[in-house]
């Protein structure tokens, strides 16, 4: 259902707030009073301190629609979703409502079917895992679902996402308070073991698919947007991205090494049904 624009958040102070959780080393901690004290990294400072606040109300719509997730007890980053809704804001301006794409009617191809939009709340693999095929068949299988979503567990824990630059100048009179060395370090050391994580994973799927699961999982970019990019045929990406998973997925232990299924959850054929491959093939 569709939400109505009077229920929704100020969309001023979600993107200022969106903004400043999506820095690189951007934390929420938790207040007595059920808000939040965002901290951060500040350009010639040591140690994380704070540059906002987020009140309880809406830090309570935060939590409510996915925005945040729990780093540890007590602390917060940024999830995909709110860098999805930041993204929206950022490029539509702050004072449109936070409506998404199922809120519209489905654009129709030349033909008159309509075509499934994407949700803009949700990542492009949980997009992806909520449909089926023509045979009711999710389109991405749960291993496969699941080792994208771990990829861009580690991504964002290594902090390797784009920094987006915030204006320290307007936060409005808030008193820096450096969080301790101990916690900085342990901080910093998940997020090297993060990182290399992310490096094995890539490393272990090679060259050829590690670049759209980068795209896909961790930039959240869509197949339509990857295609276009890569200058590929319509519907490539899907098959290229169902075949990266697989591989991923098996780098991570979910699927056999032999017969590409763990759990009966088995991985089908990474070609689409209709998939045929185009050229001649030696022999």
């Amino acid at each position: 259902m569709a939400e109505n624009a009077r229920e929704l958040p100020r969309d001023a102070s979600t993107r200022r707030a969106l903004k400043k959780l999506s820095l690189r080393t951007a934390l929420a901690e938790e207040t007595d009073d059920g808000g939040v004290t965002i901290l951060a990294e500040r350009d010639g400072q040591d140690g994380l301190t704070a540059c906002g606040e987020i009140q309880p109300d809406l830090w309570a719509n935060f939590v409510r629609r996915g925005w945040v997730v729990r780093e540890t007890e007590g602390r917060w980053r940024l999830a995909n979703a709110g860098r999805i809704h930041l993204k929206r804001l950022m490029s539509r301006g702050e004072g449109l409502s936070d409506l998404t794409a199922a809120s519209h009617p489905p654009k129709t191809s030349g033909g008159g079917r309509a075509r499934p939009e994407m949700n803009l709340a949700e990542s492009p693999l949980a997009w992806l895992r909520r449909r089926t095929d023509r045979h009711g068949q999710p389109l991405i299988s749960q291993a496969q679902f699941e080792a994208g979503e771990r990829l861009r567990a580690d991504f964002e824990r290594g902090s390797m996402g784009a920094r987006v630059t915030a204006n320290w100048s307007s936060t409005g009179g808030v008193t820096p308070g450096s969080v301790g060395p101990d916690r900085e370090i342990a901080l910093r050391g998940h997020a090297l073991a993060a990182r290399e994580r992310v490096r094995a994973a890539l490393s272990a799927t090679g060259p050829e698919l590690s670049g759209i699961l980068v795209d896909v999982c961790c930039h959240l970019k869509g197949l339509a947007d990857v295609e276009r990019g890569a200058g590929w045929p319509q519907r490539t990406a899907k098959v290229v991205l169902l075949l990266a998973l697989t591989t991923l997925a098996r780098h991570y232990g979910m699927i056999g090494q032999a017969d590409g299924h763990m759990g009966g959850d088995r991985i089908r054929h990474w070609g689409a049904a209709d998939f045929r491959p185009e050229g001649d093939v030696a022999g």
